[in-house]
């Protein structure tokens, strides 16, 4: 399954239902846009039970940014890894984001990030069906490459729009050799983030917001999103993903700079018949104002 998914240039970047608090590892120019440091952790397990040789999707995520130079500017890291049967992709990055303010609430920032990738294969953990599959080897086999990645963000603290690349470099992944992995690169990932923030009243805040992927050579995915969120503490809501799943979320603030958020899909494609849905779990911690700036604007994203 994972050889056929590169061969037809499937999206190799990981995927997330709570991509609205995860915004970092989408889009560099995202660092340093809240007003102090902000960690955030984020496990996703991906159609549970749809393979019991420990094959389901999984993934770690782990982000860290905050404002420097007087919040003119952001600074952040990040790791990512991803584990898809026998193959595991470890991603470490950094990323800089330079803001500046334009009109009278907006603010932009251009974002760059570097990244070193690597993928592994692991022969000890493949399906005892492919056990004497003569296309895999009996070992394991590594991969490093660099990549790149850069974005644009505006927000003016209610409305927010963000356009990123990842994988920049798309150069040869080399995992396997005399295999089709062996032939696949690194794809150009285009991201486009955007979203409102309305207030109905003191109590009650109405979200929407809309994720757009393009990877080459393969159709054009979309989630649909909109949270509600009461008393500024607890939030619900439910994502809609084109030709996919649907996705129910909720979310609490358990002081004012700790969060947590769960979140629920549900196939509704062939696969759903043989897995029981998706989980996923996010943590995030923010520690304050540590560097406040005239170009911080206040937001809830």
């Amino acid at each position: 399954m994972f050889l056929l998914g590169f061969k037809g240039f499937a999206q190799q970047e990981s995927m997330y239902t709570q991509y609205m608090f995860n915004r970092l590892i989408v889009n560099p120019a995202y660092a340093g846009a809240k007003d102090g440091l902000n960690l955030t952790g984020l496990y996703r397990h991906q159609w549970t039970g749809f393979t019991p040789f420990n094959g389901d999707p999984r993934n770690l995520t782990f982000s860290a940014h905050g404002p420097i130079m007087d919040g003119k500017s952001g600074l952040g890291g990040f790791v990512n890894s991803d584990w898809n049967g026998v193959i595991q992709k470890n991603t470490f990055g950094v990323a800089y984001a330079f803001r500046f303010r334009l009109g009278k609430t907006g603010s932009v920032s251009l974002g760059l990030n570097a990244a070193f990738q690597q993928y592994k294969f692991n022969a000890f953990q493949r399906n005892p069906l492919d056990k004497y599959d003569p296309s895999l080897p009996n070992g394991s086999s590594t991969a490093y490459n660099p990549n790149l990645g850069a974005g644009l963000f505006y927000n003016t603290g209610k409305l927010y729009a963000g356009l990123s690349v990842q994988n920049l470099m798309e150069t040869n992944i080399n995992i396997l050799k005399n295999t089709d992995v062996d032939k696949a690169k690194y794809r150009n990932h285009i991201y486009f983030t955007g979203g409102y923030d309305i207030r109905i009243s003191n109590d009650f805040l109405i979200s929407p917001s809309l994720f757009i992927r393009y990877v080459a050579k393969t159709p054009v995915q979309f989630d649909i999103n909109c949270n509600f969120t009461f008393v500024d503490r607890i939030w619900v809501g439910a994502t809609f993903r084109y030709k996919d799943a649907l996705a129910g979320l909720i979310g609490f603030h358990l002081n004012p700079n700790m969060r947590i958020g769960y979140s629920y899909d549900y196939s509704f494609f062939g696969l759903n018949r043989y897995n029981t849905g998706t989980h996923e779990v996010m943590v995030s911690y923010d520690f304050g104002n540590i560097a406040r700036s005239k170009l911080q604007i206040p937001r809830y994203f």
